[in-house]
């Protein structure tokens, strides 16, 4: 046997060997260009350009970024039980109240398009903000399109559910049942902050998740007497909370 054929095994090894070592150091620069990547869009979703936490309660839940550090994270799908279902709670609001185009008097005085009430304090100012003449609006003279309809019920329930949370305290709100916020937001809308202030014994209720009581709360109250098939319709659902 010769020397060059000698060789051949160790050459082959060698070979092996830096074509590892090759192969290595690509994947691990596609890992480390992967992390940067990663943390760049963290860092895009997360923090502002002077490095401060970013607002990112205009990003969809769907959309933020889940840390893969974070255990209750890791490995395991997010829980969308305690998140409220806007389309639903919009569809069900429009279904309550009964859209319409021009004003209307009910027992809060004149409302337009879903039950915005144009008697409350910003009422002028959203008006106006179409382009519009209040007194026109209030007076029935002139309608409202579906856009500027859909415009206040998305800010009347932005405001419901502000007073919703603020009703309950955020400690107790952010552990609701995603549909429990839904019928106390829509309960919300319909009574006002004041009026959903008196719920003394409801509010006890949610806050220890007992929902079946919650329910026979709803049910124990003037507004369920006052309220029709609405409130019978929210305390069902109250009630088959599991």
């Amino acid at each position: 046997m010769s020397f060059q054929e000698d060789q051949r095994p160790l050459r082959r090894a060698l070979g092996l060997t830096a074509a590892g070592i090759i192969g290595f150091g690509l994947i691990a620069n596609k890992i480390d260009n992967s992390t940067k990547t990663v943390a760049d869009s963290v860092g895009t979703r997360e923090t502002d350009v002077a490095g401060e936490p970013a607002d990112v309660s205009n990003i969809p839940l769907e959309d933020r970024v889940i840390d893969p550090l974070n255990e209750a994270d890791s490995g395991s799908e997010i829980d969308f039980r305690n998140e409220i279902n806007y389309e639903r709670l919009y569809e069900d609001l429009k279904r309550h109240e009964s859209v319409r185009n021009t004003a209307y008097s009910d027992a809060n005085g004149k409302s337009v398009g879903a039950g915005f009430n144009l008697e409350r304090p910003d009422a002028r100012e959203k008006i106006e903000s179409f382009g519009l003449n209040y007194e026109s609006v209030y007076n029935g003279r002139t309608t409202l399109n579906d856009n500027q309809i859909n415009s206040l019920l998305k800010y009347g329930v932005e405001i419901a559910v502000d007073d919703a949370r603020k009703y309950l305290g955020e400690a107790y709100w952010d552990n609701l049942d995603g549909d429990a916020k839904e019928i106390l937001a829509n309960m919300s809308y319909n009574l006002g902050r004041d009026r959903l202030s008196g719920f003394v014994k409801l509010k006890d209720a949610l806050r220890k998740e007992d929902y079946k009581k919650a329910a026979d709360e709803m049910v124990d109250s003037k507004w369920y007497n006052q309220t029709g098939d609405r409130a019978e319709e929210l305390a069902k659902r109250m009630r088959s909370i599991k």
